[in-house]
């Protein structure tokens, strides 16, 4: 399993926005690409490595989804294989607060989300994790 830590509004430690799409897929390997919605430019998804990675319009990394394929921690904390209140729960000890709605909570400050499916169901896990850099989402 590939592990990753979440470095704020950069993007992972081996992952960071604005790298090229040409230089992701050679360091990361096999891939599937695909159309998302109305978006210009093509989804990668690296499977193996549980990674799906958008790009903008000069194929630079602009935004990452964590799948639990793999693990991904932030201030320590595993943010997959455990309940969503538990996770939650470990990184308010560690100061970190978000944004909570019906789909799981963003921490907008940091350029990270957890989703859940069930955030109000005490074993329901987080599902997925994405990464964005700042600014991303406009206010």
């Amino acid at each position: 399993m590939t592990h990753y830590t979440i470095v704020p509004n950069e993007g992972l430690d081996s992952v960071r926005f604005g790298e090229p799409r040409t230089g992701l897929r050679e360091r990361l390997g096999s891939f599937t690409s695909f159309q998302r919605g109305d978006s210009e430019s093509p989804t990668d998804h690296f499977t193996e490595k549980g990674l799906l990675l958008s790009f903008d319009q000069e194929d630079s990394l602009e935004f990452i989804e964590v799948t639990p394929e793999a693990q991904v921690t932030h201030e320590g904390v595993p943010l997959f294989g455990r309940p969503y209140r538990h996770v939650l729960g470990d990184l308010r000890e560690h100061g970190v607060e978000g944004s909570e709605d019906d789909q799981g909570v963003e921490f907008t400050d940091l350029g990270f989300a957890l989703f859940t499916p069930a955030p109000d169901d005490p074993d329901e896990e987080v599902h997925g994790v994405s990464v964005f850099p700042r600014d991303y989402y406009p206010l």
